[in-house]
Order: C-alpha cells, then sequence, then structure tokens
C-alpha cells in the first residue's frame, strides 16, 4: 500500500504527538506549515538551466512537494495537497530533467517519488499516471544509459544521491515496472557498499567535508529509510561501522 517510502500507516500520528510534546518539532512544524501556505499562491516551477545545470529547479520542486505533501498528511488541508500534484504535473511535462548532469535528474526524481507515494490517494488518475510515466521515462530509465551510469562506480556523494533517488523511485512506482524496479534496487545497494565504506571510515569522518556529508548523508539516508519501509531490510547498509558513527563527526 501507499504510502510505503519512509512514512508508513501510523507515522503521521506518531509524528503529530512529536509535535506536541517536543518543542524543537514543534517549531519545525510552524515553519514548514509556514512555507505550504506561502507557496500555495506562487506559480509552478519553469524550466530554467543555470549553466549546464537544472539542479536549483530539482531542488525547489522537492522542496514544494514535501512542504506541501507533509502540510497536507498533518492538516488534512487538501488545498496543499492540490499544490503539490500541480507542482508534480509540471515538472513532469518538462522536457527532460537535464540528464547530462544526474545530479539533477536524482533530485527530481526523489521529489516525484515521495510525492507519488504520500498523496497517492489524493492525485487524481491523469495526474497519477504523468508522474508515474515522467518517473520511469526522465528517471529510472535515464540509469540505464551507458553515459550516465558512471555514479554506480564513484565512491562519492554522486553514488549516494543518484542511488537514493532513483531507489525512492523505484520502490514507489514498483508494481508498475517491477524488472525495471528490481535492476535498480539490486544494482544501488550492490554499488553503494564501498561508498559507504569508504566515505565514512571506520570513524565516521567523511571524506568530502562537512558539506557535502550533509548532502550524501540526506540521501544515504532517503536510500537506507526507503528499502527498510518498502522492503523490510536496507540490506545491512546501515550497519557499516563508520556509518553508525558519524553523527559524531558532525
Amino acid at each position: 500500500p501507499h504510502p510505503r517510502l519512509i512514512l508508513q500507516e501510523g507515522d503521521v500520528a506518531a509524528l503529530l504527538k512529536a509535535v506536541e510534546t517536543s518543542p524543537q518539532m514543534g517549531r519545525l512544524d510552524d515553519y514548514i506549515i509556514s512555507q505550504a501556505e506561502q507557496m500555495l499562491e506562487q506559480p509552478v516551477s519553469v524550466y530554467k538551466k543555470q549553466g549546464k545545470r537544472l539542479l536549483s529547479v530539482s531542488r525547489l520542486v522537492l522542496e514544494r512537494v514535501l512542504f506541501c505533501s507533509y502540510a497536507y498528511l498533518t492538516t488534512k488541508d487538501v488545498n496543499f495537497a492540490a499544490r503539490a500534484e500541480r507542482e508534480m504535473v509540471a515538472a513532469a511535462e518538462f522536457e527532460n530533467w537535464n540528464p547530462s548532469h544526474f545530479l539533477d535528474v536524482a533530485e527530481m526524481t526523489t521529489a516525484l517519488a515521495l510525492g507519488y507515494d504520500w498523496l497517492y490517494d489524493l492525485l487524481s488518475e491523469a495526474s497519477r499516471q504523468k508522474i508515474e510515466s515522467a518517473i520511469v521515462e526522465k528517471g529510472l530509465l535515464g540509469a540505464e544509459k551507458e553515459s550516465q551510469m558512471w555514479f554506480y562506480r564513484r565512491a562519492n556523494n554522486w553514488n549516494q544521491v543518484c542511488n537514493g533517488g532513483l531507489v525512492a523511485a523505484a520502490l514507489a512506482t514498483y508494481e508498475h515496472n517491477p524488472e525495471i524496479a528490481e535492476k535498480l534496487i539490486l544494482d544501488a545497494v550492490e554499488s553503494n557498499v564501498e561508498p559507504v565504506e569508504e566515505m565514512y571510515g571506520q570513524d565516521g569522518n567523511y571524506v568530502e567535508g562537512y558539506s557535502y556529508w550533509n548532502y550524501g548523508t540526506l540521501y544515504q539516508c532517503v536510500l537506507m529509510t526507503a528499502l527498510e519501509t518498502a522492503l523490510g531490510t536496507d540490506f545491512g547498509l546501515s550497519q557499516t561501522a563508520g556509518f553508525l558513527k558519524t553523527g559524531e563527526f558532525m
């Protein structure tokens, strides 16, 4: 069933309880809801590259989809769900997600995968099909091209970000493309072992420094948690010695 990525049935209730009892969670909740309210009146994102990158647009879509999806799940105000749906449909209609710089694809794929999963029952059938098709055609299939596959062979943040986004998307749409999804999941798990061991070492000290630690570890957690919530296992990735200590690095 949906949702299956990161959030599962019962998690929203637990989250709301935490918001009530934790001052830190309460402040975070207030911030997200206030930002989502401002997003309701903003126009949807448009395809506009900066140099060779579309990354700023991918990140804007990701922020809007996550904030508005969270706002709907915690308030049940359908205006937030509708705003996230418009954002996802607009991104789905882009000519591409800039595969020449595959981080752009990975972050856009993450945005639509999580929004598609979290709002699955709220999306219109037409929107659902358009978003799903875009996830597969502009996201998942791009990883099968030899010109893009090099991130599988890199022990750096590219491996974490690309695998995190692709696995989230593969799991979100699994039943519609099981063969493609299964291959991507297995390739991701296999290729991610060495980067986790090398990037965090034995002590959790991230090789690329604290800025990329934030970026790479975010998507490492997306990868691991999506696997755990959807399949019941992260295949042991989170048990790597250095990863378990990396909070101390920061």
